[in-house]
C-alpha cells in the first residue's frame, strides 16, 4: 500500500517539475492544482471501491 502511494507521489512530483520547466514558474504553480484534484479523486474512488467490496462479503 505505502509503496503505491510513494510511487504516486514521485510521479506527481515529476509532473509538477515538468510543468514548471515547460510553462515557467507562475504557470507551473497554477498547474499544481491539477495533481491535487487527481489525488482527491483517486482517494474517493478507492474508498468507494472498498465500501463496495465490503458490501459484497
Amino acid at each position: 500500500m505505502s509503496g503505491k502511494w510513494t510511487t504516486l507521489c514521485l510521479v506527481i512530483l515529476g509532473l509538477v517539475s515538468f510543468f514548471v520547466l515547460l510553462m515557467g514558474f507562475q504557470a507551473g504553480l497554477v498547474s499544481l492544482a491539477a495533481p491535487v484534484v487527481c489525488i482527491v479523486l483517486a482517494i474517493v474512488l478507492e474508498e468507494r471501491r472498498r465500501k463496495r467490496q465490503n458490501k459484497g462479503k
